[in-house]
């Protein structure tokens, strides 16, 4: 959701009778085995309010990442949204923490869409976890610290996380 008015004429469109609606998102699909840097992409493992992540692979090392292609529209609007996403990748890269997904590139495809990798992890997420059990309140407590924790972390190295959700 928008926060500020840039945020929200951003996400809207005028169309020729006057209605203003919701703008289409834009991104690039990548096709499975297609070179993202030093990476191919796989499958699609799914698709959110800022990008669509893929399962892929180091072409050398063979070791799973996660690539993210980010939305157009969430960053190609103006040159400070551009240099907010640099900035912001350049600090994910140095953050170090247990609870929170190294960034390990970032760059932008040729047609320009920026893309982040960041490291695989393998597992059930919080959205689906809550679905299939009750957790008990020691449990919470515990994945609400990590959590606190991880906030707090990208917090202190200058990063505001705008997509925090269970899946």
């Amino acid at each position: 959701m928008a926060t500020n008015a840039a945020d929200r004429e951003m996400e809207r469109t005028q169309t020729a009778d006057g209605y203003s609606g919701p703008r289409k998102r834009d991104f690039t699909r990548l096709a499975e085995g297609t070179l993202v840097g030093r990476y191919r992409a796989g499958a699609m493992l799914g698709e959110g309010g800022q990008g669509v992540v893929y399962r892929g692979e180091h072409l050398t090392l063979g070791y799973p990442v996660a690539i993210k292609v980010m939305h157009v529209s969430q960053v190609d609007v103006c040159a400070a949204r551009r240099a907010r996403f640099r900035r912001e990748a350049r600090l994910g890269a140095k953050l170090q923490h247990r609870h929170v997904v190294k960034v390990l590139e970032a760059g932008e495809l040729e047609d320009g869409s920026p893309y982040l990798v960041m490291e695989y992890v393998e597992g059930t997420s919080l959205a689906d976890l809550i679905a299939r059990t009750t957790l008990p309140a020691p449990a919470v407590t515990e994945l609400g610290l990590q959590l606190l924790s991880a906030i707090t972390a990208i917090n202190e190295h200058g990063i505001l996380h705008r997509d925090i959700k269970p899946e």
